[in-house]
């Protein structure tokens, strides 16, 4: 079988199953006795439901050589509850394709299992990220129809790939005429970084859209520097579950606004 199709073959089954596993939630909230209206519901969660669910691990990592991955999760409530657990693709992770298994798991209170994550279609060849989603309920039929979720990082490693502890090396930074900051990752490796950025040596701060920068890929901030007199950018950068490092002064150099419908991926 050429490549190509068994990539389409694959994609498929995986659709398939997130599709039954969605229909089969949604068979359940319509069969229980304890369900109603989305809009009948409290806009508040109880504490109790949403600290029932202790995940074992602030982030997954998942080696392309291995291709699987697993988690420990646990019910630490009173209550027994139903967990649904799903993958959630971030724009830049469109080369690979990850199965959740169990897609739906039963735990009594203070059961625990494993949630497994198979890499089932794609070559990485650069680090890819993904978020683990956990959505759960409680399933007596006392509960009500409420709902908790929590989520964190998945990331795909290329098993040729060492890990770094100073990624951010590899970025690089320019300022536009017009005042917009271009922040590239040349590298192979994610950077996670703070999402407020200072400006040299004027130490005022902007905001960028997100917590990381993908590997062969730019963030572009519009009109943060109007007079377009910084000369340098300082970056706080982090671990993938959100911890912060240290921080690193990255020199502007002059540049064009990039091109919207070029990618460096």
């Amino acid at each position: 079988m050429s490549t190509p199709l068994r990539k389409m073959r694959t994609r498929s089954l995986v659709a398939k199953l997130q599709y039954g596993s969605k229909r089969l939630v949604s068979r359940l909230r319509a069969e229980s006795p304890r369900t109603t209206t989305f809009e009948s519901c409290p806009t508040t969660l109880p504490k109790l439901l949403t600290q029932a669910l202790l995940i074992e691990a602030r982030a997954i990592t998942l080696e392309t050589e291995t291709r699987r991955a697993s988690v420990a999760v646990r019910n630490v409530s009173d209550a027994p509850i139903v967990l649904f657990p799903s993958i959630h693709r971030l724009p830049e992770s469109q080369a690979t394709s990850i199965m959740v298994m169990p897609l739906m798991a039963e735990l009594r209170a203070g059961e625990a299992t494993r949630i497994d994550y198979i890499l089932v279609a794609g070559h990485a060849d650069t680090e890819q990220l993904f978020r683990a989603r956990f959505a759960w309920l409680e399933s007596s039929r006392s509960a009500d129809c409420q709902e908790a979720e929590a989520s964190i990082p998945l990331l795909v490693r290329p098993s040729e790939l060492r890990s770094l502890d100073d990624p951010q090396h590899a970025l690089s930074a320019s300022l536009t005429p017009h005042g917009d900051v271009i922040i590239q990752n040349e590298g192979e490796h994610l950077v996670f970084v703070s999402p407020i950025i200072a400006l040299l040596p004027s130490n005022r701060t902007f905001v960028i859209a997100q917590r990381y920068i993908a590997p062969r890929s730019w963030q572009l901030c519009r009109e943060v520097d109007p007079e377009a007199r910084s000369l340098a950018i300082r970056v706080t950068a982090e671990r993938i579950c959100g911890t912060p490092t240290f921080t690193v002064d990255i020199p502007l150099q002059t540049s064009s606004p990039p091109d919207p419908y070029r990618t460096l991926y």
